[in-house]
């Protein structure tokens, strides 16, 4: 698989998992959100020039926190 589909597969997740957020189940989002970190961090790390992999990373974790602090789940979020 090209780099190219591979973050296409993780933005899917990712919007996945927000749909799951915004209908309240929560446990699939927050599924769906580490699938899509585990893409991007590869993804990350095969090519630690890249700037714009270093940020996907990011918002992915970002928005994993959010999952997670809305579930209540804030030591989990701080992490």
């Amino acid at each position: 698989q090209s780099a190219r589909s591979d973050r296409e597969r993780a933005a899917g997740l990712a919007e996945l998992g927000d749909v799951e957020r915004r209908t309240g189940r929560l446990g699939e989002a927050r599924k769906r959100h580490e699938a899509s970190i585990e893409i991007l961090e590869k993804l990350s790390l095969a090519n630690p020039a890249d700037s714009g992999a270093q940020r996907d990373v990011s918002v992915g974790w970002s928005r994993l926190g959010g999952v997670l602090r809305e579930a209540g789940e804030l030591r989990e979020a701080r992490k």
